[in-house]
């Protein structure tokens, strides 16, 4: 994870300032994102128990999967010039 932030933010540093901005706040928006997902995993599996604990992570790891390909296929429609 640190070296995909290093990454965006280096190519972010090479297209100019104003996507600095942008950056950053995607940054603090996923990591709000990342604390709710895992908040609504801990409240939906609250034992803690070994199984309980597997399938936390299991739902934790599966909605941040679907995260990830809604955000990949929202991509082209947002950068889709209308």
């Amino acid at each position: 994870m640190g070296l995909l932030c290093s990454f965006t933010a280096a190519i972010s540093g090479m297209l100019g300032p104003r996507f600095i901005g942008a950056l950053m706040q995607g940054y603090a928006f996923a990591f709000v994102l990342v604390g709710f997902v895992r908040f609504i995993c801990l409240v939906a599996i609250p034992e803690s128990t070994i199984d309980s604990y597997f399938w936390s992570t299991i739902l934790y790891f599966s909605l941040n999967a679907v995260m990830l390909i809604a955000m990949s296929v929202s991509v082209p429609v947002i950068l889709t010039p209308h």
